[in-house]
C-alpha cells in the first residue's frame, strides 16, 4: 500500500521522524551513506534563505500575491531538501536473506539477489557525476548512487539489471557504483553473506 504513495509523499513522511530524532537505527547489515551528502547543508541553508527571501520579496516589491508565490516556491524547497535527508537517513542500503537492497533516500533503489552479484569492490572511479543521486547513461550500463559527486564502492552484476527511480524501471545495467559511510565494512558484508551464492 505505502509503495503506490507518490515519492515526495513518501520523502515528507520522513519528516516528523527527523525533526523527532527517531529515524535511523544501527542493525546488523544495514550501512548509512547520507553523511557526505549535500542534503544537509542545502536544508541548514533553506532554514535561513526561506524566512529571508519571503522579507526581502514583501519589502522590495509589496505585492501579497507576489509575497505569498514566493512563500510557497521556499516553503515547499525547505520541506523537500529536508524530506529528503530524512529518508536518507531512515533507508540505509540493507544487507539480509541473501539481497542487497541500496538506495538514495525514497527517490532510487536496487534490489539485488547474493546470486547476481560477481563482484563488489572498493572502488573510487570517478565517471564525471557531481552532486547526489542515482545517475545512469555516465559510462556503458553504468549506475552511480553518487553522494557529495563520489561513490567508493563498485559492483559487478552477472547479468543486467533494472533498478528504480521515482517510482520507475530504469534502463538495465551491468555496474553499479554506490557509496556508504564505511565502505569497507560494507565491502566484508556483501562477501560474507553471498559467497555461498558466488
Amino acid at each position: 500500500m505505502f509503495s503506490k504513495v507518490p515519492v515526495v509523499f513518501r520523502m515528507i513522511g520522513y519528516l516528523p521522524r527527523l525533526l523527532l530524532g527517531r529515524l535511523f537505527h544501527v542493525v546488523q547489515g544495514s550501512f548509512s551513506y547520507h553523511r557526505r551528502s549535500s542534503a544537509m547543508p542545502l536544508t541548514f541553508m533553506m532554514v535561513f534563505i526561506a524566512p529571508a527571501g519571503i522579507f526581502l520579496v514583501a519589502i522590495v516589491i509589496p505585492w501579497p500575491a507576489l509575497t505569498w508565490v514566493m512563500a510557497v516556491i521556499l516553503g515547499y524547497a525547505l520541506v523537500y531538501t529536508a524530506s529528503l535527508y530524512a529518508s536518507m537517513i531512515a533507508l540505509p542500503h540493507k544487507i539480509s536473506n541473501n539481497t542487497l537492497v541500496l538506495r538514495y533516500g525514497a527517490i532510487a533503489s536496487a534490489t539485488i539477489h547474493c546470486s547476481l552479484i560477481k563482484s563488489a569492490v572498493i572502488s573510487r572511479e570517478w565517471f564525471g557525476q557531481t552532486g547526489d543521486g542515482l545517475k545512469l547513461g555516465l559510462a556503458e550500463s553504468t549506475a552511480c548512487f553518487s553522494i557529495g559527486s563520489a561513490t567508493s564502492m563498485k559492483l559487478e552484476l552477472k547479468a543486467p539489471l533494472r533498478l528504480m527511480m521515482w517510482g520507475k524501471n530504469t534502463e538495465p545495467v551491468s555496474w553499479i557504483y554506490f557509496h556508504a559511510d564505511d565502505p569497507e565494512g560494507m565491502v566484508t558484508e556483501i562477501t560474507r553473506n553471498c559467497e555461498s551464492n558466488s
